[in-house]
Order: structure tokens, then sequence, then C-alpha cells
């Protein structure tokens, strides 16, 4: 069935990928360099948030362009978080295509899919962590966990005069399973929709406003087959805290999470010269469960918040193309528990409290440099970040904290060989410095739980180096697509042990 999945969406891939423009375009004297950087647009990529309004799309690009690769991925780990398990492996096919039609239209697209493996996933039976932490589903057995992951994604946008407007959905779905006991089925679903409106109001400047919707659902269900026990099934609620009411040796446990987001914002723009955006997002989660018990109960509330304000300028001297971009980002979790009577003869809701928080705070600055040639393209893009992370809950109270800077520099680097080759490589470092940090926990926990939470946050709290780069070649033969293969290798120390990533992609272009 897996095969027969993987040949339908390379099918459809293939038509997506398919430009429609290609017999209406004329051939002019660009080199294939300057093929390249159309398709892959480092300052395109650069201020990536200018397009999360759709309407904004029009503008993306005045090329067509269609790519078609398929992907492999390897991972290392010699240190990992216990959730996430360690040594992931996953094989994938992704198409996008971008298209400029007559009448000021543009159409976009991607469908992607991947099968994924990951060992040693343990204190976590559910996929997509980061969304439902605290409250998830877990115990101290684990094991691998495989996942198909299915993507689809289209846009349109059309220029009216001084008005741009654009829409976009966004489909993804997983099925997670394991064939061992504790035999875990999990399925997502994640339905999105953007929607865009943009206004020339002088000369060269623009304001737009966008709203995005989101509809998440996660169905999630833990059973043993063995006759002979199984461990305890807990319904965490963060620092190694669980609902005790419905945790315990039930052998079908099954949990919903349903999830309903927003998103609204604008931006004032000039060009590609300069902007400023700000956005505001929703998102409220629900978590239902069996748990111990025959019926469903409502057993906590996750509502969680982002802030983003962004704004970018650049300059342009000869063949220099400089920028600065500064970025403010604030996060919070906050999350509300229902407390139960314990009566033998009926369940009763009898209180609600907010019992955790997380508040993560971000202070971002990076610098843009570009030279360009017809033969040589160079960029130069040095980062830093300061963060401020606090995490606590009550009932028992827990907390952890710390302070972060973050120092990195990013480089893309191509150059055109000849008519028929060029060749990119874009080496990646960064290094993060922890200070401040300091933490309490509770006592009253099993040793295993105090293993978690401890590992837990000399993770996440740890100074982190990291190098790494991409190689890719692209070249052409007479009469055939532009053809790809590409190689990325990234090393992470963390805590004195190296976490190694390698993928390897093929493809073609359009």
């Amino acid at each position: 069935m897996k095969h027969k999945n993987l040949f339908r969406l390379t099918i459809f891939s293939v038509l997506i990928s398919v430009n429609v423009q290609a017999q209406n375009q004329k051939k002019d004297s660009i080199t294939y360099l300057e093929t390249i950087n159309r398709q892959y647009h480092t300052e395109r990529d650069f201020i990536n948030n200018l397009y999360y309004n759709p309407a904004s799309m029009s503008d993306y690009s005045n090329f067509s362009f269609s790519e078609l690769y398929i992907n492999s991925q390897t991972n290392k780990d010699q240190i990992n978080r216990y959730p996430l398990g360690k040594d992931q492996t996953s094989f994938g096919l992704k198409t996008k295509s971008y298209q400029t039609l007559k009448k000021n239209v543009s159409l976009w697209g991607e469908a992607a899919y991947s099968s994924i493996s990951t060992k040693d996933v343990k204190w976590n039976e559910n996929l997509d962590y980061d969304r439902i932490s605290p409250y998830s589903v877990a115990d101290s057995v684990g094991g691998k966990l495989d996942v198909e992951k299915y993507n689809f994604k289209g846009g349109f946008a059309k220029k009216l005069n001084r008005i741009s407007y654009g829409l976009e959905g966004n489909y993804i779905a997983q099925m997670g399973a394991r064939s061992k006991d504790p035999r875990n089925k999990t399925v997502t679903s994640n339905l999105e929709v953007k929607a865009g409106l943009n206004f020339n109001f002088y000369k060269n400047l623009e304001a737009g406003i966008f709203i995005h919707g989101e509809k998440y659902t996660q169905n999630n269900n833990v059973r043993f087959a063995s006759i002979l026990g199984y461990p305890t099934v807990n319904q965490m609620a963060g620092f190694g805290n669980y609902n005790y009411l419905f945790s315990g040796g039930n052998n079908n446990i099954s949990s919903i999470y349903e999830q309903f987001g927003y998103t609204y914002g604008g931006q004032i723009s000039n060009n590609n010269d300069f902007y400023l955006m700000a956005k505001k997002s929703k998102h409220d989660l629900l978590k239902t469960t069996n748990g111990t018990q025959t019926n469903y109960f409502d057993i906590a509330d996750l509502i969680e918040e982002n802030y983003l304000f962004e704004g970018a300028k650049f300059f342009t001297i000869n063949n220099n193309r400089l920028g600065i971009k500064a970025q403010y980002n604030y996060r919070k979790k906050i999350g509300t528990e229902y407390g139960y009577s314990n009566n033998t003869k009926v369940i009763e809701l009898i209180y609600k409290q907010k019992s955790y928080k997380k508040d993560i705070t971000n202070y971002s600055a990076e610098l843009f440099y570009q030279y360009n040639s017809r033969k040589v393209n160079v960029t130069l893009m040095p980062f830093t970040n300061y963060e401020q992370f606090v995490e606590k809950r009550i009932g028992p109270f827990n907390g952890q904290k710390w302070n972060s800077i973050l120092i990195g520099l990013k480089t893309d680097l191509k150059y055109q060989i000849n008519e028929q080759h060029v060749l990119s490589v874009k080496p990646v470092f960064s290094y993060k410095k922890v200070t401040n940090k300091d933490a309490i926990f509770s006592e009253d926990y099993k040793q295993s739980i105090k293993d978690l939470v401890l590992s837990e946050y000399n993770y996440l709290s740890s100074n982190i180096s990291e190098f790494g780069a991409t190689i890719r070649y692209d070249f052409e033969f007479k009469n055939l697509p532009k053809l790809f293969i590409s190689a990325d290798y990234f090393n992470s120390t963390i805590l004195e042990q190296n976490n190694q990533f390698l993928s390897f992609n093929i493809g073609v272009i359009f």
C-alpha cells in the first residue's frame, strides 16, 4: 500500500511540476548561474516572512520554475531528548512549482511524501510533540516509531492595478505506528487556509493585511497485545507530573487532540528595498481521553499565543547588495487542567486550574551581503539571537529558566564552471551559549521520571555548537531537463556528545 501511494504521488508530482509557460517563454542570453539564482533566490529566502501574506506572492518572482526531487536522510545521535527519539532515517519525494501566467496571475503549489523511522522514542506516544506538550501520552518503554507524512499546498494571487490579493490552502496528514508493545497508532490532520490583500497607496509603497485559519486534529491510541502485563500509560502534564485519575493500566487507551487557531497581521513594503511586518496568532488545543475509564473526558486545555515583529532594509551599490533584518518574537503557552471527583458511581468535573506556563522571548538580527556577477555569486549572512526561556507549573511547583546567546554565519557560494555546470556550496556555523540557568524540580517521583525531567533540562539548557555544509551540483544535457544532486552534512555538539545529520537529494528543475 505504501508503494502504491508513493507511485500515485509521483505521478501527481510530475503533472503539477510541468511548466505551463514552457511553450511561451523566450530564451534569452542569461547564464546558467542566473537561471539557478532565479529559482533559488537567496535574498528571497532571507525575507521569507514577507511572503506569509499570499497577496505578496504576486511579487515572488517574474519567472516560472518547478522542481521535483527525491530525498534520503540519516541521523546518528549520541545524545537525544527521550520524547523525540534518535537515529532517525527518512525517504521522501517532493515537488514545488511557481508559475507566472497572463493577466498578472500567479500560481504556486507543493506536494510531498515522506516515510520516517525513529528509534528509541520514550516517554512520548504522540506525533507533533512540541505542538501538544506538555499534555502527551507517555510510558517508560516506548520503542521504534514509523511515520508516513503527506503534504499538499496550493495558492493563487492576482494583481489589479494598485490592488493585489491572494489565497492559499495547505493540508498535512500523518500516520504513525509501532508494531510491538506498546502498540501505537496515531493519525493527524492539519488544514490551513490563508487570505491576503495588498494596496499600493503611494508610489512604490504598499500596505497589506492577511488572515490565517487552522484546524488540527490528532487521534492517538495505545494498546498492548501481551497478556502478561503492561506498563503504566501516563497522561503527562509537564515536569514529570501526570493526571492520576486517567493514568494507569488500561490496555487500550485513546486520546483526541483538537486545535483551532488563527493568525492575523499586516505589513508595509517598498518593492524589495524595505518592509515592516507584524502578526499575532492564537491556538487553542483541547485534550480528551478515556484513560482508565470507559467514557471520554476533557482533561486539559492548552492556549498558545505568538507575537512577531520584523523589519528589513536593503541597499544596492553596483554589484553589491547589502541588508539588515531585525525580529522580535514572543511565544507563550498556558495550560489549564481539569479536576474530577473520583467517585465509584459517577465522575464529575469539580474544578479547572491554570497549572502550566511557558514563555519564550527572542530578539534576533541578521546581516546580508551579496556580490553578483555572471559567473560568481557570493552571499554572507551573519546572525545573532538572544533568548529568554521560562517554564513552570504548580501543584507541585516545578520550574526552569535560562538565557542564551546564539551567534553564527551562513554563506552561499555559487560558481558557474561552464555553460552547463554550476557548483554551489553553503557552509554554516553557529554557537549557542547558555547563561543564568536555574531549575527547581519536585522529588516526589519514581526514579525513571526523575531521569526524564533532568535529561530534558540538561539537553535544553546546554551550550550547542553546530557546523556543516550543503554541496550542490547542477548540470544539464542537450534536449534534457536540468538536473541536480546535492548532499548535506551537519554536526551538533551537545554536552560533549556529537549528533550527525546526512542527507542526499537528486532531482530535476524546469
